[in-house]
């Protein structure tokens, strides 16, 4: 700092080398207001200041060298960080990205083996809480679906066959009968024909019943048309049809003539089949 008069001599100084190039600012001009400038490689503080009755100046400056290392350790400090920044982002990009494919090929790999073992394998999930295992625990959802459908499917077809096959066996052995002899035989023409018309009956309700289960699938299926059913004449008419089919099988059966049931009498005509 330097302390000088009005006249611009110094009456105290601590800077151990003056400046040539100083200027002094007239005290006059200052009068009481403060100045900061910055003057060739310094920065300068100009203000008034009264010692003992007498108006003086304080001139302090310093050297703008050190706000020059500073600003380059910052400016160096700043580029090490947003270089460091990059390098971490791209880092956690790379580790993002190669976890997301790794998931990624984790469920084409499960549809590959979908396509090629059956629909019965499913995606492994290690977080519940991780956004793609939330994708993969849909996928997994969705192919639960698939397969129940696609097994109720199966058994439908497996139980059309099988409920399908036993009346058209029936028709196909009466019509065999006429064919060879019965034809020639009033009663068993009446009787051959009646049956035949009573496979086609149930039949016709047997595919009807069968698509309605295919419709509601695991509902509970409901029906008004439950009546009481002669038990012995129902078994009397399978025992029959069978004995059609197969001459050389012979049935036993005791059952008593009253004995009755609620139920649809096709229902119980594909239970005992």
């Amino acid at each position: 700092a330097i302390i000088y008069n009005e006249n611009k001599e110094i009456i105290f100084n601590s800077i151990k080398e003056v400046p040539q190039n100083l200027e002094f600012d007239n005290i006059n001009k200052i009068k009481s207001k403060v100045f900061l400038k910055l003057k060739y490689d310094n920065v300068v503080l100009n203000a008034p200041i009264n010692i003992k009755g007498e108006k003086n100046n304080i001139y302090i400056f310093k050297k703008t060298d050190m706000f020059k290392d500073y600003l380059k350790a910052t400016l160096h400090i700043m580029i090490c960080v947003v270089v460091l920044v990059i390098i971490i982002s791209i880092l956690a990009g790379m580790y993002i990205s190669k976890k997301f494919v790794h998931k990624l090929k984790k469920l084409r790999d499960t549809m590959e083996k979908i396509k090629e073992k059956g629909i019965s394998n499913r995606v492994d999930i290690y977080d519940k809480k991780d956004e793609f295992d939330k994708v993969n625990m849909v996928f997994n959802s969705m192919m639960d679906e698939v397969e129940d459908s696609f097994n109720s499917q199966k058994q439908f077809v497996n139980d059309a066959s099988h409920e399908l096959r036993t009346p058209l066996t029936i028709i196909n052995g009466h019509l065999k009968m006429l064919d060879r002899w019965g034809k020639n035989d009033k009663e068993t023409l009446d009787k051959s024909i009646k049956v035949s018309l009573n496979e086609v009956e149930r039949l016709t309700k047997l595919v009807n019943d069968l698509l309605q289960l295919s419709k509601v699938e695991n509902e509970l299926v409901i029906n008004d048309n439950l009546k009481e059913v002669n038990i012995y004449n129902v078994v009397s008419e399978v025992i029959y049809d069978f004995e059609m089919i197969n001459k050389n099988v012979k049935f036993t059966y005791n059952i008593e003539d009253n004995l009755k049931l609620t139920m649809m009498r096709e229902h119980l005509k594909q239970l005992l089949i």
